[in-house]
């Protein structure tokens, strides 16, 4: 089963202009900062999430059919079934990340916490840029 769903997610990887569907990366300072059995954890997960846009990749090229001939009653249904079902997903896929950053803070420290907790989740799961967060919160921390 394995091999056959691996071969689907490859057919349907999500294209270029939709990167957002594959899961974020975990940022290298922080990859290097967890523990291994934390980090393990955190690749199961990706693993469904990508699986996840892999699956809204798949419906979307449906819907993309759907909407060619959209003057048909049938297909504005089923267009509107699809779409339903892909906000479910696009919202599950999300609180995949939230829970990964989640699962991933306790084993920070705590000054660090605080400067990951506020970032938007884009392309990287702690955010573009984390580094220079950090620095600065550090430099924030020693003048005060």
């Amino acid at each position: 089963m394995e091999e056959c769903s691996d071969l689907i997610k490859k057919k349907y990887a999500p294209p270029d202009n939709c990167a957002l569907l594959e899961a974020p990366k975990l940022n290298l300072e922080v990859s290097s900062a967890i523990r291994e059995s934390v980090f393990r954890r955190d690749k199961k997960i990706v693993e469904l999430q990508n699986q996840i846009g892999s699956t809204l990749s798949a419906s979307g090229q449906v819907l993309s059919s759907l909407l060619k001939d959209a003057d048909s009653e049938q297909n504005v249904a089923y267009i509107k079934m699809i779409s339903k079902a892909s906000k479910l997903l696009l919202d599950f896929h999300h609180k995949q990340s939230k829970s990964r950053r989640e699962l991933i803070s306790p084993d920070l420290k705590i000054e660090a916490q605080e400067t990951l907790s506020n970032v938007q989740v884009d392309s990287w799961l702690f955010g573009e840029k984390l580094g220079e967060r950090i620095k600065a919160s550090k430099e924030v921390q020693e003048k005060i």
